[in-house]
């Protein structure tokens, strides 16, 4: 699950995201595990945090499925079940256009942004500003990277 909220900000950011970086993307290990997670420690230090967890409906609509508390997105509203439908004005299905590399390139921690969230059936503009992400967080990332694409399963300290 904290993968997920990392890819919307590395996409969104990263979405870091999302986003960022997002949400991190784009990262490929080519060094020691140790290495590696000092390196992307570094990056998830400066990445933009929104404090959600999601998930692609079949529909290819985006849910909210966890808002973690004390979070931005927890100061903003947002809800378990809002799907999201744009950011800064960019519709989540304009991924590709100039307007989302943008959005993406504007995401960073002390930045507010504007979600457009149907929730309900109601639509609603929550407003957030992102934070750099909780030690536990980056550290929760940087493991989970590691056991994933390090096969060794070797889980390096910062």
């Amino acid at each position: 699950m904290i993968r997920k909220v990392l890819f919307w900000f590395v996409a969104a950011a990263m979405v870091a995201s999302v986003v960022a970086s997002v949400f991190a993307g784009g990262h490929e290990c080519q060094v020691t595990a140790e290495e590696c997670a000092k390196q992307l420690h570094a990056k998830y230090e400066k990445s933009a945090w929104l404090g959600i967890e999601k998930q692609k409906t079949p529909e290819g609509a985006v849910r909210v499925t966890a808002v973690t508390p004390g979070s931005p997105a927890a100061a903003a509203g947002f809800a378990v079940g809002d799907l999201l439908v744009a950011i800064n004005g960019v519709a989540l299905a304009d991924n590709d256009s100039e307007a989302w590399k943008k959005v993406k390139t504007a995401m960073e921690p002390g930045r507010r942004v504007d979600y457009a969230v149907n929730r309900n059936g109601v639509p609603l503009t929550l407003s957030a500003t992102l934070a750099t992400p909780p030690e536990a967080v980056i550290d929760a990332w940087v493991k989970e990277h590691i056991a994933k694409e390090h096969t060794h399963g070797a889980v390096a300290a910062k």
